[in-house]
């Protein structure tokens, strides 16, 4: 079940090359990794250092002809991303439940290097 919690607009790097797909009825998904910049990582205190906190990255979906504007797009990249911020329950194979962060795109932009 995916619900949507707020429009959200982020600036990051590709940090994979993009991967189109098409869904059985024959429309364009593309899924883009961005890694976020040291300002924004999640999980890093205030007083920490920006090189000590892990990267946080999140999983960027872009449909139909979005799609085909984010397919190109190489790796290291800088983009603004706009779109909706999603939370999916995902089961894994034990069984168990996670939750994920993602963002269903609606603009890409592109940047100068962050």
């Amino acid at each position: 079940m995916m619900m949507s919690f707020a429009k959200i607009s982020i600036a990051g790097t590709l940090s994979a090359a993009p991967e189109k797909r098409y869904t059985p009825n024959n429309v364009a998904v593309t899924v883009l990794t961005l890694q976020l910049p040291p300002s924004v990582r999640m999980g890093q205190s205030a007083n920490s250092p920006k090189n000590d906190a892990p990267a946080s990255t999140i999983k960027v979906v872009c449909w139909r002809n979005l799609a085909d504007v984010a397919e190109p797009l190489p790796m290291g990249q800088a983009l603004l991303v706009e779109g909706r911020l999603q939370l999916n329950t995902l089961t894994l194979q034990d069984g168990s439940k996670k939750k994920v962060f993602e963002i269903d795109a609606t603009n890409l932009f592109t940047l100068p290097a962050l």
